[in-house]
Formats: C-alpha cells, structure tokens, sequence
C-alpha cells in the first residue's frame, strides 16, 4: 500500500469510529508503530487530525469535547475563577508576552483579554483559545503544538515542550489542582501536564498562580 493510501485510509477509520490507535493501525496495515506515529504527525501537519496520546481524532471533535470539558470545569468555584481572571488581567499591560497556561481560570481570562485594547502577545497550549480570536482583536496569539490530552485540555509532552523553550515570555499564568503550601509544592492530575508546566516557568520571567482557597486542601498526583 502506497503512503497516501494508507492516508486515505487511516482518515476513513477516523470517519467512521471518531478516533483511531496507534496499536491498532499498525496491525491492521502492518507497518511499525513508529511509521504509524509519523502518518499521523504528517496528517496533523495536514489539519486533517489531531494527534492525542496513543492515536489520533477529528479535529471538530478534539474542540468540541474540549469545549465540554472547559465548561464543565468552568463550573467548579466559578465566581472565585472569573474574579481571579479579572485580577490577573490587570497584571497585563501593552507589550507583554504572556504565556496562558492549561487551566479554566486562563480560559476566562483569554475571553476578557481579547474583548481589552492591551496589545499583548499570548502564547498558550490550548487550542480552544483560537475560537475567541476576533478579525479586530488587538492581540497577537501563539499556539503551542504536540500531543492534545483531552483531560488536560491542551497539548502536552515532549512534542509541546521543544516549543515551550524556543520562547521567552515577561508573565505566565498558571493553573494547578491542589497547593501543598508547607512544601511549597504544586500538583497537577497528569504527569505529561506537570513536566509541560515546568517548561512553562521556566521561560518565564514573572509567574502567577491562578488557584482558589480550596486547592489549598486538595492534592493532584503530581
């Protein structure tokens, strides 16, 4: 089978099923796994899919699941989030680069900072953010590429942090799901997350928490 029909091939299976594995389609076209990897990376180059951990799904999908999610997260302690985005927006001003980290309080932030006259640059791994960019917003935007987790809402990994070091940022906004304040530690649910949230920090020259009280009283796993 040449290359392109193993394409077409791989994009029918995304039609009819909603997401296709790595495992699996090596073994139904018995080839490598890592040829596989790379099909699926070249048809993201495409826009035809979005690459999530071991497999791939429609792009649509990817931002409408996503979109749930968001909203479903948005949910949880919403007034506390869209005060601290409020207050995080005052921190931006003109000439800024800012790095909007995965986490619903940057969602809510993203929504206030496009609807302001602040001519900053955003740089964030959230794909979902390109929905709220406006033909006359004053913002430039940066999206981060590399493998979509769909419970992070972003991409993450090594693919996503090589990026992450080719910037710098003046101010990064970060999420988190829980605060260990005696060890001065914060964690997250997925270990993809936290390693993509150390790249972050570690271009950025100013750093903000975006957490509510109550993620002093609660952990993540890393």
């Amino acid at each position: 089978m040449f290359i392109e029909d193993r394409y077409d091939a791989i994009l029918g299976l995304l039609k009819e099923q909603g997401r296709v594995n790595v495992k699996d389609l090596s073994e139904r076209f018995d080839v490598s796994e890592s040829m596989i990897r790379k099909d699926l990376k070249n048809l993201e180059k495409r826009g035809h899919i979005k690459r999530i951990y071991g497999g791939a799904i429609h792009p649509e999908r990817t931002l409408r699941e996503a979109n749930e999610y968001i909203l479903r997260r948005l949910s949880v302690n919403a007034e506390a989030k869209k005060t601290i985005a409020a207050k995080a927006i005052d921190n931006i001003v003109d000439g800024d680069v800012v790095f909007l980290d995965a986490c619903s309080t940057a969602y809510l932030m993203a929504e206030m900072l496009f609807e302001t006259n602040k001519q900053a640059t955003i740089i964030t791994n959230m794909p979902i953010i390109a929905t709220m960019i406006k033909p006359d917003c004053k913002q430039n935007a940066v999206f981060i590429g590399g493998d979509y987790n769909m419970l992070v809402g972003a991409n993450v990994g090594s693919d996503a942090i090589e990026q992450i070091k080719n910037y710098r940022c003046s101010k990064a906004f970060m999420g988190c799901i829980g605060i260990n304040a005696g060890e001065g530690i914060l964690t997250v649910s997925h270990s993809e997350d936290a390693n993509t949230k150390k790249a972050i920090l570690s271009i950025a020259k100013q750093r903000y928490l975006l957490a509510p009280t109550q993620y002093f009283s609660q952990d993540g796993l890393y």
